[in-house]
């Protein structure tokens, strides 16, 4: 009778434990194949970023371009992509990457679109997701389309496609009638194209601007359907870096005029002191009028974040005035955000003039218009940019992207410009991850600490007086304060974290490591103001 008793207590404890050890399984299973979800990111009132658990985020972040077929980013990252997100993520601490996408790849053929391209797109988003950083969509294109000396855009939309363009490369090409550097001129061609395009050309019965807001409302519908990625998207750079076609000569200022040979990268064109402004008001105002009427018509206006950009040579210093007024007078309810770039030779230039553009709006209609910086940098050392811009952003809380990280093309650049590689963080796409292709001029330039989500209305963040990192805020949630704090901050020490409510310490963390620091301060009291400081 013993004995049975035992044997049949020996099986019932092996049951019981093959059971807890089943359960323990499924909850480690479901934990790991759990959905990783960011929280939506919208605009404030003041036209700042926050999240929807309400706390003001610093986005910054790098871009990643691949400007060859079929253009998806498989590819692209020989090793697993882990490595090149895991540096992007601890080693410069960013959260945000702008991510290159084209109308080429998303509508090959006219009223045709790519769904398999689509898809690819948003694993590669989801797979960013996980790791805590955010995906900015931009519609690149350079020099119009492959037959035109670019990428971007399909070769169908060229509505001159029996015109010769120049071999100059880009971005001279776009500068049709500049002398060429050779005793002749630069052709017109491209200019023409683009003519046609902002003409609205009919194609097949619609006009090819039309066909592209088509295209780009297609892809909208497919984020908003996809519940897996839709809050990852910070938002859709909707046309990067416009040219005004023909019409770019009107910028120059009287004694640039006949155009000498285009350099960009080294001796600037002078501007004159309106730039764009009547160029504005003629092609990209009606542009982005007609654009952001169609997405409400099929969109409620806090869906998406729509970033609409300056003409390009507005990065070169070129004054621009984007009038936002009367780009949303017809409609109510919209978040837009003023995305510029800056390559100029004194970059506060370019963040005067943006400035200019940001304050020249009135809010109405609850439209809410932001700022941010979406691309600067492309040179192998800091001395085309360096600390100063860096500092620059932290006194505007601007968030930005870093030009680039990496990117992969097969068209090539005018002479004078930077070399493709040498523009890029990780600097040979063709090589698995090694850190021996990190420029370290750029990583280190770039290495700084941020706050990534602040739990009330940011003061002010940047180095201090004492050269300490410092954020100031007024509490106005309980949630978690996140710094990125960059490997390189602290390297093989530790640093310590100072809080002060109301200027009074109170509270000293020591000997922290961390590279995304969390702070809880629920001991801290609403509207009380909070300096935290890295030491």
């Amino acid at each position: 009778m013993s004995l049975f008793y035992y044997i049949i207590k020996m099986i019932l404890t092996i049951l019981l434990l093959v059971l807890t050890v089943t359960i323990v399984l499924i909850i480690v299973l479901l934990t790991l194949s759990a959905e990783v979800k960011l929280p939506k990111i919208s605009l404030n009132e003041d036209g700042k970023f926050v999240d929807s658990t309400g706390n003001e985020v610093i986005l910054r972040g790098v871009n990643i371009s691949h400007k060859m077929y079929p253009y998806t980013y498989g590819d692209v990252f020989l090793t697993p992509i882990s490595e090149h997100i895991n540096y992007i993520k601890s080693n410069l601490g960013f959260n945000s990457i702008r991510l290159a996408i084209c109308w080429d790849a998303i509508e090959p053929t006219p009223g045709n679109y790519n769904d398999n391209y689509i898809n690819s797109i948003f694993g590669t988003v989801n797979f960013f997701q996980k790791f805590g950083i955010y995906t900015l969509f931009s519609f690149q294109t350079n020099a119009y389309a492959i037959n035109s000396g670019g990428w971007g855009n399909p070769n169908w939309s060229i509505m001159n496609p029996n015109d010769t363009v120049s071999d100059i490369g880009f971005p001279g090409i776009l500068f049709g009638g500049a002398q060429d550097g050779e005793g002749g001129t630069i052709s017109l061609t491209l200019s023409n194209t683009v003519d046609l395009f902002w003409a609205n050309t009919p194609y097949l019965g619609t006009g090819i601007r039309d066909r592209y807001y088509d295209m780009v409302l297609y892809f909208l519908g497919r984020i908003k359907n996809n519940s897996l990625i839709r809050d990852a998207i910070q938002g859709i750079d909707f046309q990067n870096e416009p040219w005004p076609g023909t019409r770019w000569i009107e910028a120059l200022a009287t004694a640039d005029r006949p155009p000498p040979v285009p350099d960009l990268f080294g001796d600037y064109y002078e501007w004159s002191a309106a730039g764009t402004v009547v160029l504005d008001t003629d092609i990209l105002e009606p542009h982005y009028k007609d654009f952001i009427e169609k997405y409400r018509e099929k969109f409620s206006g806090k869906d998406f974040i729509i970033y609409f950009q300056p003409f390009l040579i507005f990065g070169s210093g070129c004054p621009a005035n984007l009038n936002f007024n009367n780009i949303l007078t017809n409609v109510s309810d919209t978040q837009v955000v003023f995305n510029f770039h800056n390559y100029a030779e004194q970059s506060s230039v370019c963040f005067n003039n943006a400035q200019t553009v940001l304050s020249s709006y009135t809010k109405s209609n609850n439209n809410i218009l932001g700022i941010y910086m979406s691309e600067f940098g492309a040179d192998p050392t800091t001395a085309g940019w360096g600390a100063d811009i860096i500092e620059l952003t932290d006194q505007g809380r601007y968030s930005y992207n870093y030009w680039v990280y990496l990117q992969k093309l097969d068209f090539f650049f005018s002479e004078g410009s930077p070399p493709y590689p040498s523009q890029s963080i990780y600097t040979n796409p063709e090589i698995p991850f090694d850190s021996q292709y990190i420029n370290e001029n750029i990583s280190q330039g770039l290495s700084t600490p941020y706050p990534k989500s602040v739990p009330g209305e940011i003061t002010s963040y940047g180095l201090n007086t004492d050269d300490n990192f410092e954020v100031l805020f007024q509490l106005k949630n309980f949630n978690s304060l996140r710094i990125s704090v960059p490997y390189r901050y602290f390297s093989n020490n530790s640093y310590n974290v100072e809080i002060y409510k109301n200027s009074i310490l109170e509270k000293n963390l020591s000997n922290i490591r961390q590279t995304d620091l969390s702070i809880s301060l629920f001991y801290i009291s609403l509207n009380d103001n909070v300096n935290v400081i890295l030491v």
